[in-house]
């Protein structure tokens, strides 16, 4: 989804400076957990059945009929990097980088609010 140097600039706002909200917008939504609907073969972030493609899902914990995901283009159809997007914002809170990391997501198909 981001390149080493994006992912660079976006640890470096979210980890470097202090302040009470981040906010980080993005194209396509970020909280929708990957869609266990589709096969994990079919997304394009698949790398096999020990690769980091499942071991994100699993690490996030979002097994379960509430935890299905969205069909729509996401940061879940690359759990990895959604993993990762959401430890740094993590992070950024229990540092004291933030009070508070606020997704602007969406496209041109759905709109919603969502809080984890």
């Amino acid at each position: 989804m981001l390149g080493a140097a994006q992912w660079k600039w976006l640890e470096q706002e979210l980890l470097g400076k202090k302040s009470v909200i981040k906010l980080v917008s993005s194209g396509v939504q970020v909280l929708p957990p990957t869609n266990k609907d589709r096969p994990a073969e079919e997304y394009c972030a698949y790398d096999g059945e020990d690769g980091t493609f499942v071991r994100s899902t699993m690490d996030m914990e979002e097994d379960g009929p509430e935890a299905e995901g969205t069909k729509y283009e996401g940061w879940g159809e690359m759990p990895a990097e959604r993993a990762r997007l959401l430890r740094i914002a993590q992070k950024s809170i229990n540092t004291g980088q933030a009070e508070h990391v606020i997704f602007l997501t969406g496209d041109q198909h759905w709109a919603e609010l969502q809080a984890k």
